[in-house]
């Protein structure tokens, strides 16, 4: 079966506070789960940043990423072959209370081992919004997802090309914007994240991770053709 899309989901913190939870999410069949965080410069991400209510084990798929001024920053990580279930849960959490956003989403049909393919990080200052382009990905079955954010407010972000909406919200007086997104991919060309919004001082980010490798397919053996077999 090829990678899927399961479930996505996110919060932003009303802050200033320390952490921020999503509502319990229904991760059944997920073999993969990624998540995006998004904070202000007030204060740096914990030392163990994302956490969740079945205590998997993450995985940082990019380094962090900060916007030209320093004052938004994002960042990516994954849990392969995790716990998963109803009433599923994620936390992003900070040294000092400040203001995070955290998105995540769920894949089922993922590689089990070692999932994460291809990673690309910067910024940029005009709409549409991109991180700088992947390299060429190792095979045609993959989930894309795209991180963003910046440090205004009401700044209008939404999802550009072949995107869907993982968590997606502005920024405000007391929340840090953040962009999460999805796709699927059938070719193994490189991408980019694609977010559209009023020109800011943005963080991009995007990474992909493949799906199970297919079963191979069983050599032919001349007893696999056989006629009719014929009554005694």
């Amino acid at each position: 079966m090829p990678i899927a899309h399961v479930v996505s989901g996110g919060a932003q913190g009303s802050g200033p506070v320390s952490s921020v939870t999503t509502a319990g999410l229904n991760t059944t069949g997920a073999s993969l789960l990624v998540v995006t965080y998004a904070r202000d410069s007030l204060f740096a991400a914990a030392a163990t940043p994302i956490s969740d209510s079945n205590s998997n084990t993450w995985t940082a798929a990019t380094a962090e990423q900060g916007n030209a001024m320093a004052t938004g920053f994002c960042r990516q990580f994954y849990a392969k072959n995790p716990t998963v279930g109803a009433g599923h849960t994620f936390t992003f959490t900070l040294t000092g209370a400040g203001f995070p956003s955290i998105g995540v989403s769920a894949f089922s049909s993922a590689d089990t081992t070692a999932p994460l393919d291809q990673t690309a990080t910067g910024t940029d200052s005009t709409s549409p919004f991109a991180s700088p382009a992947t390299g060429t990905l190792s095979q045609a079955d993959e989930a894309v997802v795209g991180a963003y954010t910046d440090s205004s407010v009401a700044e209008g972000i939404a999802v550009a090309g072949a995107y869907t909406a993982g968590f997606v919200a502005d920024g405000s007086a007391t929340q840090e914007a953040i962009g999460h997104e999805w796709k699927i991919v059938s070719s193994t060309a490189a991408v980019t994240s694609e977010f559209t919004g009023a020109n800011v001082d943005s963080a991009d980010q995007v990474s992909t991770y493949k799906g199970a490798a297919a079963a191979a397919a069983q050599p032919y053996q001349p007893w696999m053709q056989r006629g009719p077999v014929l009554a005694q």
